[in-house]
């Protein structure tokens, strides 16, 4: 007897279709799991999801070891870095970032437009809007992505027929804007895990489709970078953004 005969005779007809249509969902899910590159980075990195799941609460400390891993640093590359003047190891304290730690804490940095906004129904947890950016320039792309439209996550949303709220701290975005974004798949998804949001964690992993959140934002104004009323030479701040990219791409200590 085989044993499907077998399970079909326990458990009867329907039962062993149950099973079946389980066993068949749970490996659709892992495989498309498994073809999302943010997903598949950040196991790569170390990234373990029960780990996650089963701990009640993190302390900064652990927040940062736990996050600086799935990006790809060590504890040698850390150091590395901060000797290079760029201090990353506690930035669940800190509380003031530049350019260059906004860079090394980034897996896309992009210099574009934003197309347009979709707002969720509101009372979703953690984002409510949806914003299309028209990428000009990568200046950095860790998933090989093609000039065209990303996919950035933001937390403000509509309040009212006229009204749109924003979450402190968050940045958000307006169509038609010119920026400089700082952007974070693999945070995106370490959000969603720490904050307990299964719904959106199997929809940012169990698809092919990337999905960002904003880490930072400059607006960007006749070639000018504009950031608390000061304005910049667009050029020499993605001077700056590369130079911090060279020091970390070509370090034989850092696993990016």
């Amino acid at each position: 007897m085989s044993m499907l005969q077998k399970v079909t005779s326990r458990l009867g007809v329907a039962g062993a279709v149950s099973i079946f249509v389980f066993l068949t969902l749970f490996t659709l899910s892992n495989a498309r799991a498994q073809v999302n590159p943010v997903y598949k980075r950040m196991v790569r990195n170390g990234w373990n999801y029960s780990s996650i799941k089963s701990h009640p609460r993190f302390t900064a400390t652990e927040l940062n070891s736990d996050y600086l891993r799935i990006l790809g640093y060590t504890n040698a590359t850390i150091a590395h870095l901060e000797k290079a003047g760029i201090d990353i190891k506690n930035i669940y304290k800190n509380r003031i970032f530049n350019k260059k730690i906004w860079t090394v804490l980034s897996d896309c940095i992009v210099v574009g437009t934003v197309s347009k906004i979709t707002y969720f129904p509101r009372g979703r947890p953690l984002y409510d809007g949806l914003a299309s950016v028209r990428v000009d320039t990568f200046l950095e792309n860790s998933y090989d992505l093609p000039k065209g439209n990303i996919s950035v996550l933001q937390g403000s949303g509509p309040i009212g027929p006229h009204l749109v709220s924003t979450v402190y701290g968050m940045p958000s975005l307006s169509p038609g804007e010119h920026v400089i974004l700082f952007l974070t798949a693999s945070g995106l998804v370490f959000d969603a895990a720490v904050n307990n949001n299964t719904r959106l964690y199997k929809k940012l992993t169990n698809s092919p489709k990337i999905y960002f959140k904003i880490l930072a934002k400059y607006d960007v104004q006749s070639g000018k970078v504009v950031s608390n009323k000061r304005k910049e030479n667009l050029a020499n701040v993605t001077d700056t953004i590369q130079s911090v990219l060279n020091l970390t791409n070509h370090s034989v200590l850092i696993n990016r």
